[in-house]
């Protein structure tokens, strides 16, 4: 799966990328079960609009076979 984020500011790309660093990290199907994933790629654009640096996230995911209910 790829994921893209819109243009955002360095901050929230930098808090994006802790996805990538992150050892749990999970997909929300609904409000009661989660996947977990796996980040196999992780990029960033850069480009400069009025004098202000803007990022684009992109991501490349795989679902795992694991799914986690919350519901009991």
């Amino acid at each position: 799966i790829k994921i893209n984020s819109s243009w955002v500011t360095e901050e929230e790309c930098q808090w994006l990328f802790t996805l990538a660093k992150s050892t749990q990290v999970f997909w929300e199907i609904d409000a009661d079960t989660y996947a977990p994933v796996i980040i196999t790629n992780a990029s960033y654009e850069v480009h400069t609009y009025a004098a202000k640096k803007l990022f684009n996230a992109k991501f490349e995911v795989e679902i795992g076979n694991d799914i986690i209910s919350q519901r009991q």
